[in-house]
């Protein structure tokens, strides 16, 4: 039996799984590792997946976006089945209408910060490349490395590196962003400059979907999904009346009720 975590009924839904199942392996060796999970994400929310090592959260994120096949059940982003999409129609889905940031940034070594974060913008729009290096350029500016953007990845800072990731995310304009774990390799200053990012993107009314264990990262979203082997097994919301402090205190409390 799955649980439901739906979003509000008066918001238009930018994710929507269905009876999502993930198992690995064959024969007797089979686990499954996602029991049939039900989820809606609402356009415009911040939300965080969290539980234990295990429990199946960071899977759940890479079969949302289209990054790993579900086993069972379907998922539609944007109001598209990505669950029924050709390989081909999927790369092109994800390249333009999802953003990715990870724990590790993945930037190609050969290449300047600029270049890292034009490479998806020029392959999405190939005859566009003036156009692209503009806007990277200025989502560098933006997020606050301009003065890096003709350097080699290895003169920046592990903090640097991620706000280019989040640049390169941005370039395509996606719908929706996706972070495993985004602030987990930086230390307490660098990871702060990272939730504020990610937090005026999802001002501007995108989707974003963080992977976390961390109760601060946790804490910069409107709302809380906990995994437990593989289902839902919470689902919070921020209330209009919590301000910051007692919205930890909350969440906290409802955590520790989860042995989370």
């Amino acid at each position: 039996m799955s649980i439901t975590a739906d979003a509000t009924t008066d918001q238009s839904t930018a994710i929507r799984a269905r009876g999502v199942r993930k198992s690995f392996g064959e024969g007797s060796a089979r686990t499954e590792v996602l029991h049939g999970i039900d989820l809606a994400v609402a356009e415009g929310e911040f939300l965080a997946i969290m539980g234990h090592s295990g429990s199946g959260k960071s899977t759940l994120l890479y079969c949302l976006s289209g990054m790993d096949a579900v086993t069972d059940g379907t998922v539609h982003v944007g109001g598209q089945e990505i669950t029924a999409m050709s390989q081909k129609d999927l790369a092109a889905a994800r390249l333009t209408t999802m953003g990715f940031v990870f724990q590790q940034v993945h930037l190609l070594r050969n290449l300047t910060v600029l270049d890292n974060v034009v490479l998806p913008g020029v392959t999405a729009t190939p005859r566009d490349r003036a156009a692209v290096v503009a806007r990277a350029r200025g989502l560098l500016e933006r997020v606050g490395i301009g003065e890096l953007a003709d350097r080699d990845i290895t003169e920046a800072s592990g903090g640097q590196l991620q706000r280019a990731a989040i640049a390169r995310a941005l370039v395509n304009r996606p719908a929706v962003v996706f972070g495993d774990e985004p602030t987990g390799a930086l230390n307490a200053t660098a990871a702060r400059g990272i939730l504020d990012l990610l937090g005026e993107v999802n001002a501007e009314g995108r989707t974003v979907v963080v992977v976390t264990h961390d109760i601060n990262v946790a804490a910069r979203t409107r709302r809380v999904v906990v995994l437990r082997d593989g289902a839902v097994d919470g689902d919070l919301r921020r209330g209009a009346d919590h301000d910051d402090a007692s919205w930890l205190a909350t969440l906290g409390g409802w955590l520790t009720g989860r042995g989370v």
